[in-house]
């Protein structure tokens, strides 16, 4: 659910067809007529201001004069009203006209707000998803924040609806990308609809790591269901699934880089980044041998090793070793299953 404007379409590529423009599309289809943009403030708002004390002293109101003056107040606050009117915003109707979309939030288990000014002139839109949901209070909650006024809307948004702070997250937005990541081969945007294809599949066969673009998806090809999506500011080029509940993503390119992606408590979770080598990429010429100890993985350079905790992916060891290839580490060699996302090596 978003505004008028066309930032998760361009910034992610979310397809249109997968977007309720709750306050209309500024863009207008062929063969329909443009959409009503609605913007303003809740029923009410205003209210107050209507509420002034008239002070006439020292004019002259007989006669015609005070005649006059009464009509053109009368005349300016009929535009004033019908101002006020046309920038009210009704969400009753709107949630009415959008019903089916909301039927369809029974079982969502997150909402992401990002650049929400959490007024309470959108409260209803909120009160609609929890209403419709089957679980409410297992909702997570994750507020995009800019600023301090941003941290104070989310305390009073959060205090009004009872949502229990282990249940809400913050996180920055100034540093979120505004603009479409360009393809690096004919610097154009990336197309809202890429075409789907299979980053890999765990030994067992019950796991699918399927990628579209920067979305990808997790899927359990037993019970045929996503379990997890994902969007991501590159494309990655394949999954490695180490086992049943730890499944790697790579990506290869300007943008390279491993995620980590957990299965814990019946649900897949995006863990992090591993943590690359100052000026170089975690995955580059000099990587001769990837393992898996236990709960670390265990990258061997040419000169240097690194050890990352599986349960957390952060980084536990960093040492530089002379002829590191050269020594016994422990663990399986996963390293084949790496290489088959490269068509050279590890270039």
């Amino acid at each position: 659910m978003r505004n008028y404007t066309e930032f998760i379409e361009t910034l992610y590529g979310i397809h249109e067809d997968d977007v309720c423009y709750i306050h209309g599309n500024r863009r207008k289809k062929k063969e329909k007529p443009r959409e009503r943009l609605i913007i303003g403030h809740r029923p009410g708002a205003s209210d107050e201001q209507y509420d002034f004390k008239e002070n006439w002293s020292g004019l002259n109101l007989s006669g015609n004069r005070a005649q006059m003056i009464y009509d053109a107040k009368e005349t300016a606050l009929r535009y004033v009203t019908d101002a006020d009117e046309e920038f009210t915003k009704y969400c009753g109707k709107n949630i009415e006209k959008h019903k089916n979309f909301f039927k369809k939030l029974l079982d969502i288990n997150k909402v992401i707000t990002i650049g929400h000014s959490l007024y309470p002139a959108d409260w209803a839109y909120f009160k609609e998803v929890i209403r419709q949901n089957q679980n409410p209070d297992d909702i997570e909650w994750y507020f995009g924040c800019f600023g301090r006024g941003d941290l104070e809307r989310i305390d009073t948004f959060t205090e009004h609806f009872g949502i229990p702070h282990g249940k809400v997250h913050i996180f920055r937005t100034d540093v979120i990308r505004t603009k479409p990541i360009e393809d690096v081969n004919n610097k154009q945007p990336v197309k809202q609809a890429d075409k789907e294809k299979s980053l890999g599949y765990s030994d067992s066969g019950r796991w699918e790591a399927v990628g579209r673009g920067r979305i990808v998806e997790i899927k359990d090809t037993h019970k045929e269901t996503v379990e997890l999506v994902r969007i991501f500011n590159t494309a990655m080029n394949g999954a490695v699934f180490i086992d049943d509940s730890i499944c790697l993503l790579v990506a290869r390119g300007m943008n390279a880089g491993v995620f980590l992606l957990r299965y814990s408590n019946g649900h897949w979770h995006y863990e992090l980044e591993l943590e690359e080598i100052p000026n170089q990429g975690l995955i580059n010429k000099r990587l001769h041998r990837i393992l898996r100890d236990g709960d670390q993985l265990i990258f061997v350079y040419q000169s240097r090793v690194r050890k990352y905790d599986l349960n957390d992916g952060t980084l536990v060891l960093n040492k530089g070793m002379q002829k590191a290839p050269e020594h016994v580490f422990s663990g399986k060699d996963i390293t084949e299953k790496f290489k088959r996302i490269y068509k050279n090596e590890f270039y």
